[in-house]
């Protein structure tokens, strides 16, 4: 009878360790698919910042060329100030006082 007892204890005992491994498995695998989950994420994460830090240099580069067309526009509205601003407004025409050199803005006057 105390061998029975034995037997069926270590039977039990063996049934909660194979139950408590299965259990373990799986929050193994649970936590395996959520760093996949995790990293794929962070990958999406890492190619959004490169394309929002490439947008932010293009946009820099449009400030600073922009500020660059703005400050000889006010140059030349400060060297010219008896001619309007609608003669500098018809960039591109003949009789306009800014002409456009190599991408940026120039007096047509004064060079």
């Amino acid at each position: 009878e105390v061998l029975t007892k034995a037997l069926s204890t270590a039977q039990l005992i063996i049934e909660y360790l194979l139950k408590l491994q299965n259990a373990l498995h799986k929050e193994i695998e649970e936590n395996r698919e959520d760093g996949e989950r995790y990293k794929s994420e962070l990958e999406n994460y890492v190619l959004d910042n490169q394309l929002f830090k490439e947008e932010n240099e293009k946009l820099k580069r449009e400030l600073r060329q922009k500020r660059k067309a703005l400050a000889t526009y006010e140059y030349v509205l400060n060297a010219h100030g008896n001619n309007s601003a609608k003669e500098l407004i018809g960039f591109g025409k003949k009789n306009a006082l800014m002409k456009e050199k190599n991408g940026s803005c120039v007096c047509a006057t004064c060079g």
